[in-house]
């Protein structure tokens, strides 16, 4: 009878190490998971810093090309415009001169 309880004894402490080392086993695991999804998301996160700021400089560079083509289409207008009136703008500025250079008792003498 001795013999049985010392073999169920035996057999117990071997069944404890056997669950002590599965416990030992699995927080292994538990925590090489943990880093390595904790990397993982590390690494996905750089990633979208970088397309985030690939996509920053991208619209940055569209709009400022974008201001670029309003003001070349601008001064052209501009230019148009003067062009098209430059006649009547120089009429305006000779008339606006001859009022400044002049008073009104010269014109009225002539």
């Amino acid at each position: 009878m001795e013999k049985i309880l010392s073999e169920i004894l035996v057999a117990e402490k071997k069944s404890e190490q056997i669950i002590e080392e599965a416990r030992k086993q699995a927080s292994e695991l538990a925590q090489k998971a943990d880093a390595d999804s904790a990397e993982k998301i590390a690494g996905a996160r750089k990633e979208a810093q970088t397309i985030l700021h690939e996509a920053a400089e991208t619209a940055r560079a569209e709009a400022q090309k974008k201001r670029e083509e309003k003001v070349h289409a601008a001064l052209l207008k501009s230019n148009a415009l003067m062009d098209t009136h430059a006649p009547a703008v120089q009429n305006l500025v000779g008339r606006i001169c001859g009022m400044i250079t002049t008073t009104g008792f010269e014109k009225s003498d002539r």
